[in-house]
């Protein structure tokens, strides 16, 4: 009997060879990252308001342009928007990837970094079989740098990741980065988790420092466990004078986001600027035509005090007041332009879909 096993064993072998199939067993590690990368997606906005995006203007990131124009052109030829884009004027033209994500459902809920989609106006989703959906923000947490997206008119039913425990993770444990840096569109990197409950000089706290290589773009995206369970939200890199990866990375813990999926939606209210926390202050970049904030008079480069008499140190605090309000409700911000202070009231509105 023994001889018999070792002969079907030798045949066995023979039928891989002859099958052009490998005599190793397949490696867990890329069948898991198969497995995942359906549901990691691409955020990209409209391209006429990239201009006053964060990254936009950095030297670093436009180092690499050279690398990634060849993807971004593959991308425009081959993709395939769903949705009207004669009705939305864009086409994948229009549109520039800023950053990265991870379905979390079938109906198309969607995982990324609160400054990856913060004050953008329309938001894409673009997922590893080329298509583009509309997207748009049904949660959101600047605190913890989160937003839950929500994919509008989806055409089917959605790959979706499973979501682990952050708490349960070791030092040590491997990990996979999966995101668009640079614009290199759906990049794996692995390594390690270095340490957990790190605090960031900006105040962040509770996050999961990796090696895995991270860098601009890959905010939003997934950091997974050999399990292919999500364990964090990649969203911030150490550097040196604007440089990119240098082994020190930030993720998100997971079960923060789980949190927020279970909080109150989104504010239905909006106030119609982007600003820009300086040392300076909060310092209005825009101000959106038509806008509560436009026709209540704010202009760019005006810096807010206050709002209702409570002193505000950033942009998050406004945006956090805001969210407890409804439309038609009246704030007074406090603004300065030069060494003039004045009030201005806005009526807030609903907010647009």
């Amino acid at each position: 009997m023994k001889r018999n096993g070792i002969l079907v064993l030798v045949l066995l072998w023979l039928t891989a060879i002859s099958g052009g199939l490998s005599i190793a067993a397949t490696n867990p590690q890329v069948e898991m990252v198969r497995l995942v990368m359906p549901a990691v997606v691409g955020i990209g906005i409209d391209k006429a308001e990239y201009a006053s995006y964060r990254f936009s203007g950095s030297e670093f990131f436009e180092e690499f342009k050279k690398f990634y124009q060849k993807e971004e052109k593959e991308f425009k030829e081959k993709s395939k928007p769903q949705y009207d884009s004669k009705k939305e004027k864009v086409t994948p033209e229009d549109i520039r990837g800023i950053g990265s994500g991870f379905i979390i459902d079938s109906n198309g809920k969607v995982v990324t970094n609160y400054h990856v989609v913060e004050g953008q106006r329309r938001i894409f989703v673009m997922t590893n079989d080329n298509k583009i959906y509309k997207a748009k923000v049904i949660r959101e947490s600047p605190e913890e740098d989160l937003a839950i997206l929500e994919i509008e008119n989806p055409s089917k039913n959605f790959r979706f990741v499973r979501l682990g425990d952050s708490d349960s993770i070791d030092v040590a444990e491997p990990v996979i980065a999966i995101g668009n840096p640079f614009g290199l569109s759906f990049t794996v990197t692995s390594g390690i988790v270095s340490a957990v409950g790190r605090t960031t000089p900006d105040g962040k706290e509770g996050l999961i420092q990796t090696d895995a290589a991270v860098n601009p773009g890959n905010s939003g995206g997934p950091l997974i466990n050999m399990g292919g369970e999500v364990i964090g939200i990649n969203t911030m890199i150490y550097t040196s004078k604007g440089g990119g990866f240098m082994g020190v990375a930030f993720a998100v813990p997971v079960n923060k986001a789980k949190t927020l999926l279970t909080s109150a939606p989104k504010s239905s209210v909006y106030l119609g600027i982007r600003m820009n926390t300086t040392e300076k202050g909060i310092v209005i970049d825009t101000v959106e035509n038509g806008s509560p904030a436009d026709k209540a008079g704010l202009k760019e480069g005006e810096i807010v005090i206050s709002v209702d008499g409570r002193e505000l140190k950033s942009g998050n605090d406004l945006v956090k007041y805001i969210r407890t309000k409804k439309p038609g409700d009246k704030i007074t911000l406090r603004i300065k332009q030069r060494d003039k202070s004045a009030q201005i009231i806005v009526t807030l509105d609903k907010s647009k879909e």
